[in-house]
């Protein structure tokens, strides 16, 4: 990008006075680090490019900044040396205007077409230029120049429009940027020329007319618009001669009071000048003297230009340092705001799991078994008191049948088939009405005992759900070992919802009435038989003893305390039954607990030790940021001493 030896030892004065390109290289360090954020990294790199780019570009740019009738288009042809651009035009174009140097004049513009962008280059040698999509026949180059930047119809179509122009004062790269009136109706033309000023202008001149002392318009886009640049900015005071000799030196005087009122600007660069005195010695033959009165304004003109050339080239190191510092102090501040963002965010997660996960694991566990075995202890409390009941009620039920039947025998041989079958066919008969009773008696204990392991799920899911929103914001994307942390943590809350459904799917397929049949397979019939056996042998004989009334009577009699005993010894091992399988539910339920909250403390243990890694994370990080913080405020100073020892 560097062309001449100029530019070349430009560069390198650049360089000793700003240091730029070592603090490039350091912000692009800071960049690749992982202290920004990536959506910054674009914005700074970009910003970063811009500096360098402008650091070697070899040209300086100077934009002109006019109202209308101010005096702007006269005073470019007067630097030019030619009268380029129509004066006194009612219309400028859109977009700004760049005249740099060439050996030959050339004009380049895109145009936009029936929403279609037209490129237009003149040649050197053009003389006659005829463009069909405009209607334009036959004109020359200057003509068209003048057409592109002062006809209605066609400065609406440019998009860009460039100028190549042999005069002296663009030789040694100066580029004028001639920028859209700041008075004209559309605001664009005001936004257009801000942003030429802020982004390529190396230096900007004011046009200020004499005869129009600082318009209030002019002034308060100067306010609005430029205020962060004017510290560039030179005020040219044009069309000074057509102002009386005794009228000048006071209008100067009031014109710079004004700006330091109006603007709070403390000595402001204002030069008067007389554009159109240079351009009419175009116009003059080599015999044609020159007055005194125009050697002054022709000697106040070069003075201009000759302070124009070093207050682009001094502005550009300036322009480079205020760059640098700004990108820097924005670097600083993101740097402090992302730290400060990542402690914070930390923070809130700290607090989230303190607020949100169980303190302490081993009480809650503790406290809802003590909860639950105490609800089943009292199911199988209530469950043996009803079979109590129920059993009661069976047995006299039974015990009257029996009665009943012994009682209305008329015979010897029906009382002998009686006990041979009859008794042990009553009690044999009742078990399927005893078996319901247990049955459903146990499937109560066993429904309390499943309500109670879904009271348990309900409550733990409360905590669990709270777990597992934590889990989905506890992760730190930019860390690898969070990262399959975070996976574990994942793969956990998978497996706790598997859990989950297994468990229930396991309860509601568990065979409830298996103790039902145990009891009445193992006490019911066995012990029928032994005990009728026992005692109705002795007391059927028809050939001993009393009547068959008496026998009858005594049968009874001796049948009914074995029935009793019988029936108690029955409700014994049917309360221990119960007992037994209602501890073997609380213990399902205990380690279903258990199961349940070794699952829960191991999604904490990642999540703290997450944090942990987090935390480990931030402090390093706390470092690093504080190294370079204390880095950019050194270097910020260093370029705020040697921007001021260039002011």
């Amino acid at each position: 990008m560097l062309k001449s030896t100029f530019a070349i030892e430009y560069h390198e004065k650049l360089q000793a006075l700003t240091c730029c390109d070592e603090h490039l290289d350091f912000i692009e360090k800071i960049v690749s680090s992982n202290l920004v954020v990536q959506a910054d990294k674009l914005t700074i790199l970009n910003q970063v490019k811009k500096i360098k780019n402008r650091s070697l570009d070899p040209n300086f740019y100077l934009a002109v900044v006019g109202e209308f009738s101010s005096g702007k288009s006269s005073f470019i042809n007067a630097l030019l040396r030619d009268e380029l651009l129509k004066t006194s035009a009612l219309v400028t174009t859109a977009v700004a205007t760049e005249i740099r140097f060439g050996k030959h004049l050339v004009l380049k513009t895109i145009l936009n077409l029936n929403g279609k962008e037209w490129k237009l280059k003149t040649f050197e040698n053009s003389k006659l230029i005829t463009i069909t999509a405009l209607n334009i026949q036959k004109i020359t180059i200057r003509e068209l120049i003048h057409l592109l930047t002062s006809d209605n119809h066609l400065t609406a179509k440019i998009n860009n429009l460039t100028i190549s122009h042999p005069a002296n004062f663009l030789k040694e790269g100066t580029v004028i940027i001639d920028t859209p009136g700041t008075n004209a109706i559309n605001v664009e033309h005001g936004t257009i020329t801000k942003q030429t000023i802020a982004d390529i202008a190396d230096a900007a001149v004011i046009i200020i007319p004499a005869t129009t002392p600082l318009s209030q318009s002019l002034a308060n886009f100067l306010d609005t618009s430029l205020r962060p640049f004017l510290h560039r900015c030179i005020f040219v005071v044009t069309k000074m001669d057509n102002i009386r000799k005794r009228e000048r030196e006071s209008l100067v005087e009031d014109l710079k009071n004004r700006l330091t009122t109006m603007l709070g600007l403390d000595n402001p660069d204002l030069l008067p000048i007389s554009s159109q005195v240079v351009l009419d010695q175009l116009t003059l033959d080599e015999e044609s003297e020159i007055s005194s009165e125009e050697q002054i304004w022709l000697n106040r003109f070069q003075d201009l230009e000759n302070f124009l050339s070093q207050k682009l080239r001094s502005e550009r190191i300036i322009i480079i340092a205020e760059n640098l510092l700004r990108l820097l102090t924005n670097i600083l501040e993101q740097l402090e705001i992302n730290l400060t963002q990542e402690w914070q965010t930390y923070e809130d997660r700290q607090l989230a799991l303190k607020n949100n996960i169980i303190q302490d694991l081993g009480y809650f566990t503790s406290e809802h078994k003590n909860k639950y075995r105490s609800e089943i202890e009292q199911a199988i409390q209530q469950t043996q008191n009803q079979l109590n009941s129920k059993i009661l009620e069976y047995q006299e039920q039974k015990k009257q049948q029996i009665k009943r039947e012994i009682l209305t025998i008329t015979d010897w041989d029906e009382l002998k088939v009686f006990t041979e079958n009859g008794a042990e066919s009553i009690l044999g008969g009742g078990q399927p009405l005893l078996q319901r009773i247990i049955e459903t008696q146990i499937n109560d204990l066993n429904n309390k005992h499943q309500k109670a392991q879904e009271n348990f799920l309900q409550e733990f899911s409360q905590e669990y759900k709270k777990l597992e929103a934590l889990g989905n914001t506890l992760n730190v994307s930019n860390h690898i070992t969070s990262q399959a942390l975070a996976q574990d943590t994942g793969q956990i809350f998978s497996e706790m919802k598997e859990l989950h459904t297994q468990q229930e799917n396991e309860a509601a397929g568990r065979v409830m009435t298996g103790i039902a049949v145990g009891i009445i397979g193992s006490i019911l019939i066995p012990g029928v038989g032994a005990l009728l056996g026992g005692i109705i042998g002795a007391s059927v004989s028809r050939w001993l003893g009393p009547s068959l009334e008496e026998r009858k009577n005594d049968l009874w009699f001796k049948l009914e305390p074995s029935l009793n005993s019988y029936f108690q010894d029955l409700k014994k091992q049917i309360q221990n039954e119960i007992t037994t399988h209602g501890y073997q539910l609380i213990n399902s339920l205990e380690e279903h607990i258990d199961l349940y909250m070794n699952k829960y403390k191991s999604v904490v243990d990642i999540m703290l030790l997450e944090q942990q890694e987090e935390l480990n994370r931030l402090n390093e990080l706390q470092i690093n940021t504080e190294t370079y913080l204390k880095e950019i405020a050194r270097r910020k100073k260093q370029i705020e001493q040697q921007k001021t020892r260039l002011i």
